[in-house]
Parts: structure tokens; sequence; C-alpha cells
């Protein structure tokens, strides 16, 4: 998702170490964002910025007060392991990477999304996913919920899967939110670095998916995004 965390208070020399060390490896991840975007990873993190003046802490998470690039690290502890992964940001003027239509956009990010989940699952030997229009009208309700409250609770208290209407409880399903990232690329390798949306991307038992998209430029993170899976 559009990646909640808390920050970690680490030991000052840790913080030494890795302060202002630049990696020349792969990203864990590439996004486009838009400049007063606030990005934040699922799990705790601390985060450091090889430029200062253009990301600020947010709270948790940072704010990009600047456009142009920016590389973003952050360290995660996994299975009693600290990791370091390392984020390419482009930040862009707020509106630039909003220039179609509102369905075009929509449709054209809902296939997006599916052929990408469907190469990671298929790189794995999972079987992949059929794109239902249904659960995406469904997924679409759900992204335009975020909106207002960026939670798996929707805003009227009931739990994400009331989407589902008679057939919750009767479905084996899944939900991924996010929220920040501006394109299907940014949001799929979002949610393919945090454990738990990677595990339900990967999980064989589903067998459909929707995908929601909702933009509402005066919130916020801006860009709101839902997987919907059903076995």
């Amino acid at each position: 998702m559009m990646f909640k965390l808390k920050i970690w208070l680490l030991m000052t020399s840790l913080c030494i170490v890795f302060s202002g060390n630049v990696f020349a490896a792969e990203y864990n991840g590439e996004y486009t964002v838009e400049v007063g975007s606030v990005w934040r990873l699922e799990q705790e993190a601390l985060y450091d910025v090889n430029d200062f003046s253009m990301a600020e802490l947010a709270n948790p998470g940072l704010k990009f007060v600047k456009t142009g690039d920016v590389v973003v690290g952050a360290f995660i502890r996994e299975g009693g392991q600290l990791y370091r992964l390392q984020f390419l940001f482009h930040v862009v003027p707020r509106g630039q990477s909003v220039s179609v239509s509102k369905d075009v956009l929509t449709q054209n990010y809902a296939q997006a999304v599916l052929d990408l989940v469907n190469k990671e699952r298929v790189k794995r030997g999972v079987n992949p996913l059929v794109l239902s229009e249904d659960i995406c009208q469904k997924a679409d309700i759900r992204a335009k919920e975020l909106t207002v409250l960026f939670s798996h609770t929707r805003p009227d208290g009931r739990d994400c899967f009331s989407i589902f209407g008679s057939k919750q409880g009767k479905i084996y399903g899944g939900e991924n939110i996010a929220a920040g990232s501006s394109t299907p690329e940014a949001v799929v390798n979002q949610w393919m670095s945090s454990p738990g949306h990677r595990e339900n991307i990967l999980n064989g038992k589903y067998r459909y998916l929707g995908v929601g998209y909702a933009y509402d430029g005066s919130s916020e993170y801006a860009h709101y995004w839902v997987q919907l899976f059903e076995g």
C-alpha cells in the first residue's frame, strides 16, 4: 500500500554507518510521484535520503518537496535481520502525471496492473489471474473510499470484504491497498516490496482480480489504488 509505517529509533552508530551512503545497485522500486506527495512503507522502517532538500520526514514517512530525482533508503527488520532497501523516485509537478481522461486512465491502469501481476506470478509458476469487470467496479468503489479513509475498514465502519455484498463470507478473497504511486509500475513495485501484499499477489488460490484507481488532487496522497482478489 502506499506503504504505512512507523519509524524505528535506531542506535546513533547505525545511522552514522549508513547516512549518505547511496548504493549503485539495482533499486527495489522506481516510482514517479508528484511533488507534495507522501511515501510510506508498510512495515516499520527508518529512512535516509541522498538529498534532504528534496524530501522531509512526514510523521511517519517522507514528503517530497522539490521536483527531480531522489534516492531513498529504507531500513526494515525481518526475521531478526536488518535489511536496507533502496528506491528511486522521479518527483514531477503536481498533476503532471494525470494527463488522460479518468475513464481511459482507469481502464488502462487495471489492465496494466493485471499484466504486471501475472508477470510476477508466471515467473514463480503460479497460474495467471483473470481480470473481472464486476470486481473492478467494486475495487473502484473501494479506491474512492480510500480518499476518505485509507484503511481496510470502510468509511461506514464495515470491513473491506463487505464490498462483495451477499457473497461476503462465502468467497476466498483478499485486498491490497496503496496510496501515492502515480503509475501501475510504481504501485505493483510497491506491493511487491511488502511481504504481506506480495503474498496476496502470488497466492495460487486466487483466480480473479479487480483493480481500482482514484485520483484526488486535494488529498494527502493524490493517487489511491485497490486490488481485490477472489478465489
